[in-house]
């Protein structure tokens, strides 16, 4: 429909497991021939490692995008009451989830252990969590398991920390769910975790506060951005953009604006930086458009060991 409609660039937000030869990819391989720009999504499996690229940014001659960690976070503000202070931080809704978290007065945060003695909320959850909100840490299983255990146990809200540096956005689309989750980074759980040690914390959350705070891995490669090279050795993604935490529209119910994480956000963003160079080149070609967009991208460097990373990872960089 976007051919027949005249589009120069089709954005894809959207993929998935595969080859180049699936439905999908050959599709977009064709929509390349006759020169219109085809600007996909490379995948969110990053923690699974190598060849998680997925269809259609698998066809040849479409860009495939990778995401960088947005410069700032910009979300939800909650503030975390403990004995000692209280601090403001930023959170994401849950994406897929329409039940706004709110909370004032202050209700009591309580950390998860389960019944594998784990913070991560994946077995059962046997402590009485009735009226407060559950903490729980992200790995092993997923979103929806754990908000579903901890809704079984009683809690009113979760909140889910990341395991590695940086804000993140959970993803819960069980129906079931009739509680609100948000995400917050690493730093933030933690601060919570060492204030529950130490005595109690509760958190106040209310409609439409919205806070802008730093992000601690801005301009780093997002943990989740798939890796490539494709199944038959070619290179994916060819650049990378910021999709991680990035703030933007979302539907009404879930608030208007928030912010959400993927290379389903880097995307639109390298789509509208094309529809820019063509309008000022409109003569390039779609070989010339992405040969101008990896050879001025700038790599991005490894935050531990200062080299460069691997374009299997970046692309060309940012």
């Amino acid at each position: 429909a976007a051919y027949k409609d005249g589009s120069d660039i089709i954005s894809l937000s959207l993929g998935g497991g595969g080859w180049p030869e699936g439905p999908s990819a050959v599709a977009c391989s064709n929509l390349v021939k006759k020169g219109i720009v085809v600007v996909a999504a490379n995948g969110n499996d990053g923690a699974s490692g190598l060849y998680t690229a997925g269809t259609p940014s698998l066809g040849h001659g479409v860009i495939s995008v990778g995401s960088i960690d947005n410069w700032n976070n910009t979300g939800s503000a909650i503030d975390v009451v403990t004995s000692s202070e209280t601090k403001r931080i930023s959170s994401s809704l849950a994406a897929n989830e329409n039940i706004p978290f709110v909370f004032d007065p202050p209700t009591q945060i309580a950390a998860v252990v389960d019944s594998t003695n784990s913070s991560e909320g994946c077995g059962k959850i046997s402590q009485d969590l009735k009226g407060k909100i559950a903490l729980i840490k992200r790995g092993t299983c997923t979103f929806n398991v754990k908000v579903v255990n901890a809704q079984a146990a009683g809690a009113t809200g979760v909140i889910i920390y990341n395991n590695v540096a940086g804000a993140m956005s959970p993803s819960v689309t069980d129906t079931s769910v009739t509680i609100p989750v948000i995400g917050i980074a690493l730093s933030d759980g933690q601060f919570i975790t060492t204030a529950l040690n130490g005595g109690s914390a509760s958190v106040k959350a209310r409609k439409g506060d919205i806070i802008t705070v730093p992000s601690e891995t801005g301009g780093q490669m997002s943990s989740f951005s798939s890796y490539g090279p494709g199944p038959e050795l070619d290179m994916a993604p060819y650049i990378s953009a910021p999709g991680g935490n990035i703030y933007s529209t979302v539907p009404i119910k879930m608030g208007s604006y928030g912010s959400k994480s993927g290379t389903s956000m880097a995307t639109p963003y390298m789509s509208g930086t094309i529809a820019l160079l063509k309008q000022a080149f409109p003569h390039y070609s779609v070989a010339d458009i992405t040969r101008v967009l990896i050879n001025s991208a700038k790599p991005r460097t490894d935050s531990k060991t200062g080299k460069n990373i691997h374009p299997f990872w970046s692309g060309g960089g940012l």
